[in-house]
């Protein structure tokens, strides 16, 4: 599909820039910009270095105003010279989200770079493919402006080719990175350890989003400050403190009690993809609890887990009867474990 243009065009709040971010986190030489929603604010992604630039502002000037919300006009500079670079730096796909009435109408927001790029690739002078981000009732408009008559529009489903198998269990769940406790034998936090280019409480988040609805940095009083203001997060409870990973575990479930939790903890560097998926696959109506085992120590891993809504009250009473360990919590409730052909995935680092 060389030098092609398509567009993904749905309503306003449908999750559009979710599912771009989750299906560019699975491909590669993927350039661009996403403009996803942080903590109720909107930001600029630039998909090539994964990095977050400010964009909506509280602040009236050197802003641009698009119906009741400011945006700032250095937000949109830095997109064009994203977009401009992504023209010489020959992707598989660059992506545009989104195109709207303030490039048609005014001119403004990513143009005139915009132009600029789909003449590009109308006259074949990149290589690749060129992914616009359109709202639905904009749609022909937008194929008019641009006179792009053959530009393919996709369906959602081209993107979901990373995501997990249906099952039967439909329970909202929230993804939570487990960031609490001291670290004292590592030395220093380990949730803000780089093994994978960033800190490996936002790798993790980043791995999570894909499946969830909701992902949160589940972290102490002490972490949040150092937590970056791309990544939602959820402190401790103060009801449940000095009780280990079940302080993070009982905090969420406190505040989403009819959700289930995906639960990983922050210092498995070796994990995967498919080792999440493999979790999510195995979710059944019945079973309480969904958890890697590791055969080498034969010990189930709880901090690799799912735990269904209805252990909110399971886990509340555990905890009131004054128990506070999570893996012997596993074994009085029905789970069920998942081995992998290699424990080295399944290795907590603790230490350095």
């Amino acid at each position: 599909m060389p030098n092609q243009i398509f567009i993904l065009s749905q309503p306003i709040k449908t999750g559009k820039t979710t599912l771009l971010k989750s299906w560019v986190d699975t491909q590669q030489n993927v350039g661009g910009i996403l403009t996803p929603d942080v903590n109720n604010t909107r930001v600029l992604y630039n998909i090539a270095d994964k990095t977050f630039h400010p964009l909506q502002t509280q602040n009236p000037e050197n802003s641009i105003s698009i119906g009741r919300f400011l945006f700032d006009k250095n937000g949109f500079i830095t997109a064009q010279s994203i977009l401009s670079q992504c023209l010489k730096a020959q992707y598989n796909w660059v992506i545009v989200d989104e195109v709207g009435r303030l490039e048609m109408d005014n001119k403004s927001g990513l143009e005139p770079t915009l132009t600029q790029v789909i003449n590009a690739y109308k006259n074949h002078e990149v290589n690749g493919n060129l992914l616009l981000v359109i709202r639905d009732y904009l749609l022909q408009d937008a194929i008019n402006y641009y006179q792009i008559p053959d530009a393919e529009v996709l369906h959602t489903d081209f993107f979901k080719t990373d995501l997990p198998k249906p099952t039967n269990n439909t329970n909202p769940l929230i993804g939570l990175v487990l960031c609490g406790g001291q670290s004292v034998r590592m030395g220093r936090d380990k949730a803000f350890i780089t093994y994978h280019s960033k800190p490996q409480y936002a790798h993790v988040a980043d791995m999570l989003q894909p499946f969830c609805d909701e992902v949160y940095i589940s972290c102490n009083a002490q972490q949040k400050n150092n937590i970056t203001q791309y990544y939602k997060y959820m402190e401790d409870n103060a009801t449940f403190k000095n009780a280990g990973p079940l302080t993070g575990v009982l905090s969420a479930f406190n505040q989403w009690p009819q959700h289930s939790l995906l639960v990983i903890g922050c210092d498995y560097p070796y994990l995967n993809r498919t080792d999440i998926k493999a979790l999510l696959e195995t979710r059944q109506p019945d079973i309480d609890v969904v958890c890697f085992k590791n055969t080498d120590t034969n010990f189930e891993e709880p901090l690799l887990a799912i735990y269904e809504k209805q252990c909110a009250t399971l886990l509340l009473h555990f905890y009131q009867n004054g128990q506070q360990s999570l893996r012997y919590f596993i074994k009085t409730v029905n789970h069920k474990t998942i081995t992998v052909n290699d424990n080295e995935r399944l290795k907590s680092v603790d230490e350095e």
